[in-house]
Formats: structure tokens, C-alpha cells, sequence
């Protein structure tokens, strides 16, 4: 099967395609393939595309909405020659019209042109409709939308693809089933999901609160040319300083925001910091300004530096995140520094498409703030903190265009390990029979990979039950400090991003998705997870296991043992030896035991909850001296004994934490 990958220059229709990987139906492909279908607007119609090496003469050729190619249907043909040239996009429709989406392209066709001829009964019916391409009188290519159906499997395999306006259709692959469209929308990138896309990079990961933003500041300090920011919030006052002083040394400054974050907080808050930036020459542009707004929210958190470096953060630009210090206040978050000229420019073309004010969704500083005083900005300093960079790779997804593929290519593929911190989950995503992360982890973790996910504090306790109970996945709730992350590993794999676990992350907001190809950088993330994990895993049980234990002690030697408890806390320890009990604040301790059996029951506490887990050890003091094969043997055994755990832990004890 060929597959395709869409390169659009924003509106424009010359489109090269590539690799993608889009699951769809084998099919006989052809060159000429319907590619895009418009039936919400007054200039409703179609695209063709040349996806071969050589030109192609439309005359001959025929669109309409009939299978048998009769009369009493609308047909689209082409009267004269013309050449559509490989990777060329061509667009014909009916009329002009001044809520138009194909009529103001270039490549553009309108009906009575170079003989280009639309019948009066062509009509792209809103509620459902087939489309046939014909070369002669052959069917080379077919698709439908919505209530209508194609029975020949030949042409089309399974559901009609389903589109709402204000969006239309557009094709990513050449297969023959819905999986190769997509739902699109004037001033939509549509850059398509391609796992083989590796650019390389030299990339510096950090996170917060850990970090205090420290590692975004010294990129920042060391711009030469430019800088573009994308972000939906940024509210520190201390990187607006900055920002005034990158403009004053000649650095060109242009500042993208969200026009109506969720939440109390508006971008006109910041009108006196913003009109310190503009006064000192940056540029300033609010996006989301319009009722015909391109996405829903423009969710996104990155910066491109010098046309070099990538900044990406699940994390807005807030006082307490940027505060220039290590290990302080701030939300949980993962980000990264990435050093790649190739994966710049990828993300500069996202940028200046999103800017980009004909679509009417984006207006300038002074369009929207009319009366401010800028404030005086004096840029301080951040602490200094070693940053530890590593060569890697990096893969780029987007929301709306393709991160939802990419986190289920990186999920379905992931055979050894998948951690997961998001701040939010849709109720919706735990219904099975949906599609979701949820669903994808979940058949990885029946199938035995390790699967934990851990969410911030607007998921409920019900869902987090629900993800345990029926989805087979450990999951938990972090209190603190407040988890905003977006993040995922996937094996060696690890996914950056400001997607939250929603359908409108995912299918109607700009968001940007980078997956990180780093075995060691996978591991510092997993390291930082597990850390959080154990910390609020919930079940809530405590994971306790024998760490010092051997199967047998010697008569006239102390017995040590000690626990070790997976989550993070403080606790206490009840030591059951034989129905005599002790209580200690230290997990490890010794006993004076005489020949035979014993049994050890040893229960733990979490400080200040009703949390507690035990674990229950068998062994046997043995009369006679030490050293020898039995000495050796049980030195062996203390030292393997972690590796038993499963053998020696007879149960687990789980009470809910109040």
C-alpha cells in the first residue's frame, strides 16, 4: 500500500505527499485520486491530486456523484486540456463565493474556465454523499461522507466517513475505507502523522517545579536574531523583561497568545507588561479572536529561537513556573530544549501559518488593546543550575493534525513500559468501546506491559477506580505540587506535549506533540514519574517488599531483616514474630531467635492515613556453626532475596487512604 504524508504551505493546494501511516484498506492506487471535498460552503467542490512522477491530462476524466456515470446525477468534466502536474493539487468549483474555502486558492478552477464544466444537478449534499472518479467510462477512485454508503468493496470498505461543518474533507492516504480521510479546516496545517520522520537533535530536558523555568531562560539569554513565541499564557513579568531586553539588543521579538484562556485569567491582565514588549518593537498577536476561529483553543507552549532551537513545555509561562529557581513552587511539568534546525524549521512553518491574519481569528496588539501604560521591567536573574544535554532524535506531531495518531502508534508499539502523567481525562475515554489512550494502554497492560498512569486532581476518584478495577491499569491522583503534565514513555520512546487526554486536545486545538527517540532521556523522565507515582499510588495500597531476608539463619547470630516500602511517606512498622509484636520508625530490625520455624508478618502504616500494606516471610534458625556450603547458601540468599519477593510476599493487605 502506498502511503501518503500532505506538506501544505498553508491554503495553498500544491501538496507533496509522502510516508504516513494511516491504516487503511489495500487498493490498487492509480495517480489521479480525489483528494479534497468541500460540501458545507457556497463554493462547495473537489480537489484532484497527481501523485505520480509524470503529468497528467484531465481531459477525459469525470467526477459525479453516480456510480453508472448516467445523466440524471451532477457531473464535473474537463472539455480542453488540462496538464496537473505531479504532486500538483488542482481545485474546481461551481461559483465564487465570499464565505470561500477552495475559491481563493491559486490552483483554483471555477466552472465555465478552461473547460472546466459543472452540471446543473452537481450538488455535494450536506447530509451524505458518494463521489466516482472516472477515466473514460472506468471508476479509478471513490469516496462517501456521512449517511451515504458505497457497497462495491472494490471502491470503498466499510463506514462512510464522518464530517461536520465547518470543517471539510481531506484525503492522507490512498486507501479506500474512512481511516483515509480527515476532517480539515481553511488555515489548518494539516501536517500528517509519519513515524519514520527522526530529525536529529541535541536535546536538554527539564522539568518543573524542579527546574524553575532555568533552562527556557538561558535559551532565551542566547537568541541572536529571533525569537517566536507561541503560548496560552504567559504571565511572568520576569521573562517580559527579558523579552524588552532581547528587542533593545536588536532581537526580533513576536509573541503569539491566546485571546480567551479558560479560567479567570485574560491576556488584557497583562496589558501594561504586553505595551512594555510592544513599546520596546516586539510584536504582539492575539489568536482566537473571531467567532469563525480555526481551533478551539490555541493550547500550545513552545519557542523557536534563531530558526535553531525549540523550546516545548506542557507548561504555560506563569510567576510561580518561571520563578529562576531550583526545586521551588510550581506546577509538575515536563519540557525540553531541543537544538535542531531541522525540527525548527517544521515548527517556524506551524508558527507563521497560525499568525497568519486571513483567516480572520488573529489581531494585533493595538487592534486589541487600545489604552495601556507600559510598565518599567527590569530583568533578574535566574539561579545557576547544571543542565545535562543528550543526542537524540526527534518525531513531530500537532494537534489537530496528528497527535492522536502518533500517541496510539507510540502505545500499540510499546512492548516493555508506559507512564503517563495528564492533568485531565474525558469521562468518555472510559467507556472500552472507545478509542482512546485509555483503551490503548489498557490491551498493553493485559498483555503484560508495565502500565501506570497518574492524572492531576480534577480526575475523580470513581474514574481513577474505574481505571484500576476494569482497565487493568495502576493509576493515581497527585496532589502536589499541581500535575499539569501532558507527558508520556513509551518504552524508549518519550512523548513531550501540551495535549490533554481530551477530544478537543486532540481534534479541535493547536496543540504541538514532540516524541523524544532516548533511551537515557526515557529513563530520567521514567525515573521522575516513578518517583510521583509511588508517592500517591492509590489503590491505595502499599507496595511492601522484603529487601534484607534470608531463608535460613544460623542459632547464636542476630536476625536482621529489613522492608522497603514503594511509595514515597513516612512510616511506622509493626513486626509480628510468632504472635510477639514490636513497633519501629525504621524499616529494618533484629531479632534473638531460638531453633525452628518462624513466622513474620510485618505491617506498615502511612503516617497520618489508614493506608497500609504487609507482607508475611517464612524461614528457619538451623543449629551449628557458620561458614561452609550452608553459610555460602544463605549469603547467596540474602543477597537474591529482592529477587524473591513474589515467593516470600504471601499477601498484600490494601485499605483505602482517608
Amino acid at each position: 500500500m502506498k502511503l501518503l504524508h500532505a506538506l501544505p504551505l498553508i491554503l495553498l493546494a500544491v501538496v507533496s505527499l509522502s510516508v504516513l501511516t494511516a491504516e487503511c484498506s489495500d487498493a490498487a492506487a492509480t495517480d489521479l485520486l480525489i483528494y479534497e471535498v468541500n460540501p458545507y460552503y457556497d463554493d462547495e467542490g473537489v480537489s484532484l491530486h497527481n501523485f505520480g512522477s509524470t503529468n497528467i491530462d484531465l481531459k477525459g476524466y469525470t467526477v459525479t456523484d453516480n456510480p453508472s456515470k448516467t445523466s440524471s446525477e451532477g457531473t464535473l468534466t474537463f472539455s480542453q486540456s488540462l496538464i496537473i502536474h505531479p504532486g500538483e493539487t488542482l481545485t474546481f468549483v461551481k461559483k465564487t463565493s465570499s464565505d470561500s474555502t477552495f475559491a481563493d486558492r491559486h490552483t483554483t478552477y471555477i466552472n465555465g474556465t478552461s473547460g472546466v464544466t459543472f452540471s446543473s444537478k452537481f450538488a455535494l449534499n450536506d447530509s451524505g454523499d458518494d463521489l466516482y472518479l472516472f477515466k473514460g467510462d472506468a471508476v479509478i477512485d471513490a469516496m462517501c461522507y456521512n449517511n451515504t454508503t458505497i457497497s462495491d468493496t472494490t471502491l470503498w470498505v466499510g463506514e462512510p466517513f464522518k464530517v461536520t461543518k465547518p470543517k471539510f474533507i481531506i484525503r492522507v492516504d490512498d486507501g479506500r475505507d474512512a481511516s483515509c480521510w480527515r476532517a480539515t479546516k481553511a488555515g489548518y496545517t494539516d501536517l500528517f502523522f509519519d513515524p519514520e520522520l527522526e530529525m536529529e537533535a541535541t536535546i536538554t530536558p527539564f522539568m518543573f517545579p524542579d527546574c524553575g523555568g532555568i533552562p527556557i531562560y538561558r535559551a532565551l539569554e542566547n537568541a541572536k536574531s529571533s525569537v517566536c513565541i507561541a503560548i496560552y499564557t504567559l504571565q511572568s513579568e520576569n521573562v517580559y523583561a527579558l523579552l524588552c531586553d532581547l528587542e533593545k539588543r536588536g532581537v526580533e521579538v513576536t509573541l503569539v497568545l491566546e485571546y480567551s484562556p479558560l479560567g479567570d485569567y485574560k491576556p488584557t491582565d497583562s496589558a501594561s507588561v504586553l505595551k512594555a514588549l510592544y513599546d520596546a518593537g516586539g510584536d504582539i498577536f492575539f489568536i482566537g479572536t473571531m467567532n469563525s476561529d480555526r481551533f478551539n483553543l490555541q493550547h500550545a507552549k513552545y519557542c523557536i529561537i534563531d530558526g535553531e532551537t525549540v523550546i516545548l513545555s506542557s507548561e504555560n509561562w506563569t510567576a510561580n513556573d518561571m520563578n529562576g529557581k531550583i526545586g521551588s513552587k510550581g506546577n509538575r511539568g515536563w519540557g525540553a530544549v531541543i537544538e535542531s534546525v531541522e525540527y525548527a524549521s517544521y515548527m517556524m512553518d506551524v508558527f507563521e501559518n497560525d499568525k497568519d491574519p486571513r483567516y480572520g481569528d488573529v489581531k494585533s496588539f493595538p487592534e486589541v488593546i487600545t489604552k495601556a501604560t507600559a510598565k518599567s521591567l527590569t530583568y533578574k536573574e535566574p539561579q545557576q543550575m547544571d543542565l545535562k544535554s543528550y543526542r537524540a532524535t526527534v518525531t513531530p506531531a500537532i494537534s489537530p493534525d496528528s497527535s492522536f495518531d502518533a500517541i496510539q502508534y507510540y502505545i500499540s508499539n510499546a512492548s516493555s513500559r508506559i507512564y503517563g502523567e495528564n492533568q485531565s481525562l474525558q469521562d468518555d475515554y472510559l467507556d472500552q468501546s472507545v478509542v482512546s489512550p485509555v483503551s490503548l494502554i489498557s490491551e498493553k497492560s493485559k498483555a503484560g506491559v508495565d502500565s501506570k498512569l497518574l492524572f492531576g486532581t480534577n480526575v475523580a476518584t470513581a474514574q481513577i477506580n474505574k481505571l484500576i478495577h476494569t482497565f487493568g491499569i495502576e493509576s493515581a491522583v497527585m496532589e502536589t505540587p499541581y500535575l499539569h503534565n501532558k507527558g508520556l514513555v513509551c518504552d524508549n520512546d518519550t512523548i513531550l506535549s501540551s495535549v490533554n487526554w481530551t477530544d478537543n486536545s486532540f481534534t479541535n486545538n493547536r496543540e504541538i506533540m514532540a516524541i523524544i527517540h532516548s533511551k537515557e532521556i526515557s529513563d530520567l523522565f521514567s525515573e521522575s514519574f516513578l518517583e510521583d507515582f509511588y508517592s500517591w499510588y492509590a489503590d491505595t495500597e502499599l507496595t511492601v517488599v522484603f529487601t534484607e531476608i534470608s531463608k535460613t539463619y544460623t542459632a547464636g547470630s542476630p536476625v536482621t531483616i529489613s522492608v522497603d516500602v514503594k511509595q514515597k511517606g513516612e512510616y511506622t512498622y509493626s513486626w509480628d514474630m510468632d504472635g510477639s509484636v514490636k513497633e519501629t520508625t525504621s524499616p529494618r530490625t533484629s531479632f534473638n531467635l531460638d531453633q525452628g520455624d518462624h513466622t513474620l508478618k510485618v505491617t506498615v502504616t502511612k503516617s497520618g492515613s489508614d493506608a497500609r500494606g504487609y507482607a508475611v516471610a517464612e524461614f528457619s534458625v538451623a543449629s551449628g556453626g557458620s561458614g561452609g556450603a550452608s553459610g555460602i547458601l544463605d549469603d547467596l540468599w540474602t543477597y537474591a532475596a529482592p529477587l524473591f519477593v513474589i515467593f516470600l510476599a504471601v499477601a498484600v493487605v490494601v485499605l483505602r487512604r482517608r
